[in-house]
């Protein structure tokens, strides 16, 4: 009960809405707060009247009951309470029939009266949401209204004062809109602008809060919901469906990609509402789905592809799994945890259909693993493994020693045969690549069980006669093996899989136009590297956990002595400055061979000046028999490494004159195994002098303790072959290797261009450059 105006003073805007009606000198009074009085004046010169208005009525201030509380000013119409938008002390003195004001309160009442706006007007809250009105096609401007319901919709930036807008409410909401990634920008129609890589986040940030989207056709804009993917094998493949799901709406998965790839930033749902497309998230968590053919609502991933899809699917590779065939044929090696898993991986290509690439690093047993795999696998056919010569006598006793009961035949020397039904019967085929490429015929004439390539980089140019050859053999497995899959180029990778799965990779040049524009955007090394990942299963010795003893690679930088360095400098003069003309005249590319035959010879001065008729001594070849002393005297046994038959003659010379004996093999001995029995039974200390061609792949020479290197070459890989003779499975001490480089010469220059050439072949395996040492970089050396 109210009984006097005196009583509301202490009053406020909120208390009276919660009273709702009030009891004003015996009368009930509705408290309506929806419909807002305005004040009105009436000016003679400095003279006022006060008047209220609602609509098209009016009525005088002074003849109405006017409450006031201590905030707001209400009127009393009939027996209805209505908020007054007036300044309180106006109100007050308009009570008298007119009042006299000054011009400056004259001006200040007309300011006010037209931009201030007084308190809350409800008694229950008007509600308002904020629109983003989106004013192109890709989302990246906009416009900001809020909606008031009923009352209407109205323009952020309009400055109209309407009654019953929320401005701090309005501003709130910019505040939101402005923590996404939109900014202030009048573009055109549109006052926000957002970077086109960000409109997909903020969009969803908003649609996730509650704010109201519509496009830039006036369609409301939907955000994901769920989403359901699902694989299944069929016969050409594996089958691909899946279904989007926008609030009430749902949408295929082909309707999806198909504006993915469009690169709309929205899916059409109905005639009124649009999906919300994250073209970024869907770039990075569905980029395995943009390259996929649709068959009405489902797409068939071609089987030897599925290597696109274990990212999103881990479980595809289970779809070509079932229970293996063994046969019970007797195999004497314990393997170790990473090799049984190896015979695993074999067992899931052969099964599958498939066909791989066995290229774990050197010194991890990968001839095991296969034997492994081969005494655990039913075949019927005949299984051929290719290997260089040199490696015949070590595949023979590991299948002997690993496979006893299984029926080798080796086709090599006084052994071939010109039968089919010989090589028909046998069970293991061993041949050599020399061989191999003789009887091509002959060979071309077997269907196998499986053909294995042992040292696979040696068909690494897929256009040579001996590539040709092992493709055009018939198989229902292929296998091929190395340490080194990458030794220059990614088209060492393709000559493989030329022979593995011809089909994958598709046409050389695709290939090739893949891995350049790989150089700018990455997902083109992506896709081919999700294509490989099924079939190469490559571990490197830090990683599968066997306890290898330690490998201390050093590298010793020599000096030339005066005589060296002179006779160094004269030939690196000469060459240079003839090269210089002829190049001038001709190009580089018509000189290569003499461009090779400089360095060459460069490179024999400094491993030692009498390989081109010089006296001069080797300060590196001095260096070296001062080591093998040492190493010797500590009865050590040691492998030495050059790629000059003739330097390795003559550290046998310098050994012999010292009473240290040695044994020696390059690509011309005959005698090879015995020489590597010899090195590896005799506990002597002994010298072991090795061409780095003959000497670098398929030994096991674990009794070694050091690995000297006499000269460096261009291919990392193929030195680290070399020392991995002695650092592998079987070795039960540390090794030492040792790089000799003569300083400030070629042999530098060389070892810079390795270190880059390293890191690209080894970024190679994972389809991250490319590495090819060019005309360019061949005339470096030579400055």
């Amino acid at each position: 009960m109210i009984n006097d105006p005196i009583d509301l003073l202490n009053f406020d805007s909120v208390a009276l809405k919660k009273l709702g009606k009030v009891m004003f000198q015996g009368r009930k009074l509705l408290v309506d707060a929806f419909v807002e009085l305005e004040l009105c004046y009436e000016f003679k010169g400095l003279s006022i009247r006060g008047f209220w208005k609602v609509g098209n009525r009016r009525g005088e201030i002074g003849r109405t009951d006017i409450l006031i509380l201590k905030d707001s000013t209400w009127i009393v119409l009939g027996a209805v309470l209505r908020r007054c938008r007036a300044p309180r002390g106006y109100v007050e003195r308009l009570l008298e029939a007119s009042f006299q004001i000054t011009e400056e309160e004259k001006r200040k009442l007309i300011d006010s009266s037209e931009i201030e706006l007084f308190g809350d007007l409800e008694v229950a809250t008007v509600q308002n949401f904020p629109i983003l009105q989106l004013t192109d096609r890709t989302g990246a401007f906009a416009k900001l209204f809020i909606d008031y319901g009923s009352l209407g919709k109205v323009d952020f930036t309009e400055a109209r004062r309407i009654s019953w807008r929320r401005v701090p409410d309005e501003k709130g909401w910019e505040r939101d809109l402005l923590e996404t990634d939109f900014v202030k920008k009048i573009v055109d129609n549109a006052d926000y602008y957002c970077p086109m890589n960000k409109v997909g986040k903020s969009l969803t940030f908003l649609l996730e809060i509650g704010w109201k989207i519509v496009d830039y056709k006036g369609r409301q804009v939907m955000r994901e919901t769920e989403k359901s993917l699902s694989i299944a094998r069929c016969d050409e493949g594996v089958e691909v469906k899946g279904a989007v799901v926008y609030g009430e709406h749902v949408t295929e998965l082909k309707s999806v990609m198909g504006a993915f790839n469009r690169k709309d930033r929205f899916v059409s749902l109905s005639e009124h509402t649009v999906g919300l497309l994250d073209q970024e998230r869907i770039a990075a968590e569905w980029a395995d789905l943009t390259d996929l053919e649709f068959v009405g609502t489902k797409a068939i991933v071609p089987k030897k592809d599925h290597g696109l899809l274990t990212d999103l699917f881990p479980e595809v590779v289970t779809l070509f799994s079932h229970a293996p065939l063994h046969e019970e044929t007797r195999f004497t090696a314990t393997l170790y945890p990473h090799q049984e898993k190896g015979v695993e991986w074999l067992h899931f290509l052969k099964q599958g259909g498939f066909h791989g690439l066995l290229a774990d690093e050197m010194g991890l047993g990968k001839t095991v693993q296969l034997l492994g795999f081969i005494a655990t696998s039913r075949a019927s056919l005949p299984i051929l493994v290719v290997m260089p010569t040199s490696l015949l006598f070590n595949w023979r006793k590991e299948c002997e020693r690993f496979v006893p009961d299984l029926k080798v035949l080796v086709h090599s020397g006084s052994e071939r045969t010109d039968s089919v039904e010989d090589l028909s019967s046998a069970r293991i085929i061993l041949t050599s690549y020399a061989v191999l490429r003789q009887d091509a015929a002959l060979f071309a004439k077997v269907q196998y069980e499986m053909v294995i390539l042992d040292e696979a980089q040696l068909i690494k140019n897929s256009e040579s006669q001996l590539s040709s050859v092992v493709c055009r053999l018939s198989a229902n497995f292929r296998l091929a093996m190395t340490g080194t899959p990458i030794e220059n180029r990614s088209e060492d990778l393709f000559s493989l899989f030329s022979f593995i799965m011809p089909e994958l990779l598709g046409d050389k040049s695709d290939f090739k136009a893949s891995i350049t524009a790989g150089a700018q955007d990455v997902r083109y090394l992506n896709q081919i590297r999700k294509k490989l990942r099924p079939y190469i299963l490559r571990r490197r010795k830090d990683e599968v956990g066997v306890e290898l003893p330690t490998k201390d690679e050093q590298l010793l930088f020599v000096e030339m002595n005066e005589e060296q360095q002179s006779f160094y400098d004269a030939f690196l003069q000469k060459s240079r400055s003839g090269l210089v003309k002829k190049i001038a005249e001709g190009g580089a590319a018509s000189h290569r061979m003499e461009i090779l035959e400089a360095i060459l010879r460069l490179r024999q001065i400094c491993g030692d000046p009498m390989l081109l008729g010089s006296t001069a001594p080797s300060a590196k070849m001095e260096r070296l028999l001062s080591d093998i002393e040492g190493i010797f005297q500590e009865k050590r046994k040691v492998l030495v490494y050059s790629q000059f038959t003739q330097i390795l003659q003559k550290i046998g010379q310098e050994l012999t004159g010292r009473q240290i004996p040695y044994l020696y093999l390059d690509g011309s001995s005959l005698d090879r195994e015995e020489s590597v029995r010899l090195f590896q039974e005799n506990l002597a200390p002994q010298v072991f002098l090795l061409s780095l061609k003959a000497g670098g792949v398929g030994l096991n020479l674990t009794s070694a303790d050091y690995v000297l290197l006499y000269d460096p070459w261009w291919n990392e890989a193929v030195e680290q072959q070399a020392i991995d003779r002695a650092h592998r499975l079987g070795r039960t001490g540390s090794v030492i290797a040792r790089r000799y480089v003569t300083a400030l010469s070629i042999e530098e220059k060389m070892m810079r261009l390795k270190e880059s050439k390293s890191k690209l072949a080894s970024d190679l395996l994972d389809f991250d450059g490319d590495s090819l040492v060019s005309l360019e970089t061949m005339l470096e050396l030579l400055k």
